[in-house]
């Protein structure tokens, strides 16, 4: 029993679940496990390689693992499916699993999310993080997304998201509070939805940066930036003067926190919101609005 591939579905779509349609020709072997085997079967697969984990630390996220399934049945549950022509297979996150093909095949795949993916994912940026590995896209702007269109969710979705957004306000004002300790004053709004991708990417553990940011405005660093929970102030930039360095911020704790009530309101069913409330709301969408025009 050969597996050759082995990668996880948060490899290329930040914990999403993933439907997979075999649409015509020979089957398809797949090998999967419960999710809730994630940790052990992570452990597992570290204590038979250590060497390799220790030189390629994102060794999980590379498609050309290779791993015989009977090498973790002492540890967590392997299942076996044959995929026919027009049958699915889905697999939900943290889901690691393998499969070739028996011949020439035909299949399609995509991605999807349901409400209890939103921790999921908010793991994954964190997992991915420790292991210095791009994001797929900031969760952060996703919620804030969410809790500005909030009359577009469910309160399901409401709900799972401002339980998320809640933690990163803990954060944030956790993040400022240090930043400020150590006698960073400057602090500028950048709109971190305008820049590309690799233009907010971390250089420390390759976040992709929303809410908050530390860069040194000299030639030699303007074009990189790190989390602040990364930043130290006599180490993150040693030959440049303390007022070159900037934290760059998107929203306001007050914002921030008006975004968590804006996914509140909804999470509590609230299905006809009152003339005030529907004021309140467009007025900050206003002044969100307002903020991008600024540089």
């Amino acid at each position: 029993m050969v597996c050759p591939v082995l990668r996880q579905v948060c490899e290329s779509s930040h914990s999403q679940s993933l439907i997979a349609f075999l649409i015509e020709s020979y089957y398809m072997v797949n090998y999967f496990y419960l999710t809730g085997f994630s940790d052990l079967f992570e452990s597992k697969m570290k204590e038979l390689t250590p060497q390799l984990f220790d030189s390629q630390p994102d060794l999980l996220h590379q498609l050309v693992t290779n791993y015989n399934p009977t090498h973790f049945l002492s540890a967590v549950d392997i299942c076996r499916t044959d995929q026919r022509a027009g049958e699915f297979v889905i697999t939900f996150p943290r889901a690691y699993h393998a499969g070739f093909n028996q011949g020439f095949n035909f299949a399609e795949a995509v991605n999807f999310c349901m409400s209890d993916w939103i921790p999921v994912s908010m793991q994954c940026s964190k997992f991915y993080a420790l292991q210095g590995r791009e994001n797929v896209f900031s969760m952060e702007e996703v919620l804030s997304r969410m809790a500005r269109d909030s009359w577009s969710v469910t309160c399901e979705q409401a709900e799972a998201a401002k339980l998320e957004l809640r933690k990163c306000l803990e954060n944030e004002i956790k993040i400022r509070e240090d930043i400020r300790a150590q006698g960073l004053k400057k602090e500028v709004r950048r709109l971190f939805e305008k820049y590309t991708d690799d233009a907010r990417t971390c250089i420390k553990c390759k976040t992709t940066v929303f809410f908050s940011a530390i860069r040194c405005t000299c030639d030699n660093h303007k074009d990189i930036l790190m989390c602040p929970s990364h930043y130290e102030k006599k180490l993150s930039f040693p030959d440049c003067a303390a007022w070159k360095v900037e934290f760059m911020y998107r929203y306001t704790i007050e914002e921030i926190e008006k975004l968590v009530d804006f996914l509140e309101s909804q999470a509590n069913a609230v299905s006809k919101r009152t003339d005030g409330l529907d004021m309140d709301i467009e007025g900050c969408d206003k002044g969100i609005a307002g903020y991008m025009e600024l540089d």
